[in-house]
């Protein structure tokens, strides 16, 4: 594809090789042999600059970092200028294979590795990442990996576009990988101090499987498809699922261990097997994925996402005190419903998790008869078999007493049986349970979460099978971080059915809420303690819906001597076998089905409530307490759910009343982390209803100042946030940016925190090999040399006159200089190039910086042929596209 997409630019860079390529020298003086006036000088590079060690130019320094072990060392305050290309460049875009490193060979990707803190973001810009016949340069796809100490994928981000990013949730010292997986490009690698982790980053799912749609909906097509580019790629097709169920067909194949290039020690560390850890298969994974998808008649392909319990484990088994029933006004609501309908139809909550254990004394009789397992894979299902209609819980663990039993846990909260002298009250006690099993050992899969779905929710699933009585709510305690479209899509199907979905938003202590809580119609639920703080574990950002009780084991609110967790039913298999218990656990897998307890409670009052009914009551904080900021707040949503709030409303609503969705004001990101930049943007949107206008966004920070970038007539749309580090001392700063809207029936604000960085970043750069141009007056290319490992430069002008004089690096050897990702200066500096008058003497001490360019300007063939058809203009040298 590159040579193909790269051939026109040939026919306009035909000049020869000038012998002004030669390495930097020329005469002293106007009396020299050739008659020349000696004109020199010496670049230097901006701090903060590194250079990937195996670019294009054959000029550069030359050290491969293709693999782990052979990784660059860099230091995460620089910003590294690198090439990558899929397949040998041809000479097609420079005219001059012959400079070309990798003209027929490819360098598909550098190895890095780099120490970061907690919470900072690997930013990949790809410079070269979409192709235009007009500038016929190079065009190629490149993504980003970055891995552990040992070898273990953190996550992948392979977007098609501009930037592909990664926040890593801990310090310590990773690998980053960057691969060409088509084409040819440019691309600058950096680090922010702290960001907002990326959307688009992957990594908790199964290597080797992949989840296919074709567009005719058919398994044999998808399957097909799949096959062959796995074939393509090296890689061996196994079993697929070819069932003609509703969803996507699981496609299976093996992947190659990878085999050990190079060992070698780095950073003072020990040596590294390129064969350690899961990297190699989760990419190449990823990377045949990417390639099906963008293959005629495949509609989707995704990983088959893994999903964890959102729970963290207790350490005490057993504890009375239901403290978190207190807390949301659950007794007084009791006084109106425990959960029966009047005319006698069950309330149905699907319990979407590990499955519950069955013979629990405090689910006796609280299950519903059409349960089902839906974990296909054997290898963690745990009870030698595949799917069926036993949703009973034999473990997550094939170890005793390490289970956790995380369903029977849920289970009990929503509608353990109450007032029968044993354990625990459960919330909805006259509802009933529908136990879905999709979490087995080390978790559960895409493919079968979405089946199970399906199922809870009465529609079309691989088990060919219905239940009785379709769910009512369907509490989802379980998430990871990467967003999948299966899920995102029988979200969708289930929304339409009118089943309402609750989900955890995680335990990760991060603005970015997990999935499937951070689906639309999914009500995200987020964590609070017992002083009705939100808890230190959990996920928060403007997507957050509620928070309930989640507990948190390192407080004791009620000052009883026990821990703040939530008490609820699970098994206990210690002794070989499992046996009823009650324990203490903590996390936002307990606040969910607080929730979702509550909305069954809703359901008993009201029958016909419909998904749109509680979104706009949760909207309009009708049914929670407001906590935290006033209103709407990232951490708190909506606010923390209030049981008797809830069962009211759900009155006034069976009695005729009605409620309308409110404005809702999101910023996309949730959190705008500059770090060390200078300015960032982001977007201000409506997800509610009414009509609003934006009538100020506004921050207190005097460092920081807000324009609007592109905005419609009511001011949404996007805006810059730009930082003024002026007088500021070195250290870390936060503020918030206020964003308020009216219209017609409502006012409403949301708040967007903002993060930067000040720093002492007096950080030496590294020169690559850089091309000086001496140009005329009016642009036109008179000479280029090359300068020498110190930055030396010398030209022997043949004629007096004005000259101008530029430096550059050409790192993909695309024959121009001073685009995006070269470093690129004039003399004496970019902001304001001066003229130099050369007559009879010589000249020295033509001294100045070149930095990396991160934004496309004007750019400079460094070989031409001198006419004014191949020259530059230098008074557009500072505009920028």
């Amino acid at each position: 594809m590159l040579a193909r997409l790269l051939t026109p630019a040939k026919s306009v860079l035909t000049a020869a090789l000038p012998l002004a390529l030669a390495a930097c020298g020329g005469s002293s003086g106007s009396d020299s042999e050739d008659n020349t006036i000696a004109v020199s000088g010496r670049l230097s590079v901006a701090d903060g600059v590194a250079v990937d060690s195996d670019i294009n130019d054959i000029f550069a320094t030359y050290a491969s970092n293709d693999t782990r072990a052979e990784a660059q060392a860099i230091n995460s305050l620089l910003s590294v200028q690198g090439f990558v290309n899929a397949e040998g460049t041809d000479g097609d875009v420079s005219g001059y294979p012959e400079l070309e490193r990798f003209d027929d060979a490819a360098d598909v990707q550098d190895f890095y590795l780099v120490n970061l803190a907690a919470a900072q973001t690997v930013n990949l810009r790809v410079i070269d990442y979409s192709f235009s016949f007009d500038d016929p340069g190079y065009y190629g796809d490149v993504d980003l990996q970055v891995l552990d100490a040992n070898g273990n994928s953190v996550a992948i981000s392979h977007t098609d576009g501009p930037l592909e990013r990664i926040t890593v949730t801990s310090a310590g010292q990773y690998y980053i990988r960057v691969y060409a997986f088509e084409g040819a490009s440019k691309y600058i690698l950096s680090f922010d101090s702290a960001s907002t982790s990326s959307t688009t980053a992957v990594n908790q799912f199964v290597p080797g499987e992949m989840l296919v749609q074709s567009s005719d909906k058919t398994a044999a097509s998808a399957t097909a498809t799949a096959r062959s580019i796995l074939s393509q790629r090296g890689l061996q097709a196994g079993n697929s699922d070819a069932l003609g169920h509703r969803g996507p067909t699981l496609v299976q194949f093996d992947i190659p261990t990878a085999s050990t290039q190079h060992v070698s020690p780095l950073l003072n560390g020990p040596a590294v097997d390129d064969t350690e850890g899961d990297y190699e298969a989760k990419f190449q994974t990823i990377m045949a994925i990417k390639a099906v998808a963008k293959q005629d008649g495949v509609e989707l392909a995704e990983p088959n996402y893994i999903r964890q319990p959102l729970a963290t484990t207790p350490n005490d088994t057993l504890y009375r005190y239901q403290w978190d029933l207190d807390i949301i006004d659950l007794p007084d609501a009791w006084d109106i419903t425990t959960g029966e309908r009047a005319d006698g139809v069950d309330v149905v909550v699907a319990v979407i998790d590990t499955g519950i254990y069955m013979d629990h004394p405090d689910l006796s009789g609280q299950l519903t008869s059409d349960g089902y397992d839906f974990i296909s894979d054997t290898n963690i299902s745990n009870d030698g078999d595949g799917i069926d209609a036993d949703p009973d819980d034999p473990g997550d663990s094939n170890l005793a007493g390490q289970s956790s039993w995380h369903g029977t846990h849920v289970a009990g909260t929503i509608a353990a049986a109450s007032n029968n002298s044993t354990g625990i009250a459960g919330i909805a006690w006259g509802a009933k349970i529908m136990p879905v099993r999709v979490l087995g050992v080390g978790g559960g899969k895409t493919s079968d979460i979405v089946q199970g779905m399906y199922y809870a929710a009465g529609l079309s699933n691989s088990s060919g099978t219905l239940p009785t009585q379709t769910a009512d709510i369907i509490n989802m305690s379980l998430g990871g971080t990467e967003s999948s479209t299966f899920e995102a899509n029988a979200v969708s199907d289930i929304y339409d059915a009118g089943v309402l979905v609750v989900a955890a938003s995680g335990n990760d202590g991060t603005s970015e809420i997990n999935y499937p809580a951070g689906y639309d119609h999914v009500i995200a639920v987020g964590a609070t303690d017992g002083y009705d703080n939100i808890t230190y574990y959990s996920n928060f950002g403007s997507h957050l819906d509620l928070s309930a009780p989640g507990g948190d084991g390192s407080t004791d609110a009620q000052g009883d001597g026990q821990e703040d967790g939530i008490v609820s039913t699970v098994a206990d298999d210690t002794n070989g076998s499992r046996e009823a218990a009650y324990a203490l656990y903590e996390g936002t897998s307990m606040a969910a089905p607080h929730v979702a307890g509550v909305l069954a409670l809703m359901k008993a009052v009201y029958p016909a409530i419909t998904v749109e009914n509680v979104e706009a009551l949760i909207a309009n904080g009708y049914i929670s307490d407001d906590l935290g900021a006033e209103g709407k707040d990232n951490y708190h949503g909506y606010g923390r759910i209030n049981a008797l709030k809830a069962v009211t409303w759900a009155q006034t609503l069976a009695n005729g009343g009605s409620v309308d969705l409110p404005v809702i004001l999101d910023t996309d990101p949730d959190t705008l982390a500059i770090g060390q930049q200078d300015s960032a943007t982001f977007e201000i949107s409506n997800r509610g209803a009414g009509d609003p206008t934006i009538t100020s966004v506004t921050t207190t920070a005097s460092w920081l100042s807000i324009n609007v970038s592109s905005v419609d007539a009511d001011g949404f749309g996007s805006y810059t946030a730009t930082v003024d580090r002026s007088d500021l001392a070195d250290g870390s700063y936060s503020t918030e940016i206020r964003i308020t809207s009216t219209s017609s029936d409502s006012d409403d604000e949301t708040t967007l925190p903002v993060t930067m960085q000040v720093g002492d970043f007096d950080t030496e750069g590294e020169m690559v090999q850089q091309y000086v141009l001496l140009l005329d007056e009016n642009g036109a290319t008179v000479d280029t040399v090359r300068a020498d490992a110190n930055g030396n430069y010398q030209f022997g002008v043949a004629d007096a006159g004005n000259y101008y004089i530029l430096a550059g690096s050409d790192i993909d050897v695309d024959n121009h200089l001073c685009t995006a990702g070269e470093t690129c200066g004039h003399y004496p500096n970019t902001a304001e190039p001066e003229l130099i008058t050369v007559a009879e003497r010589a000249i020295s001490g033509l001294d100045f910086e070149v930095d990396l360019q991160t934004t496309r300007g004007v750019s400079y063939r460094r070989q031409s042929k001198g006419t004014s058809s191949d020259s530059t203009v230098i008074n557009k040298v500072i505009s920028l596209d």
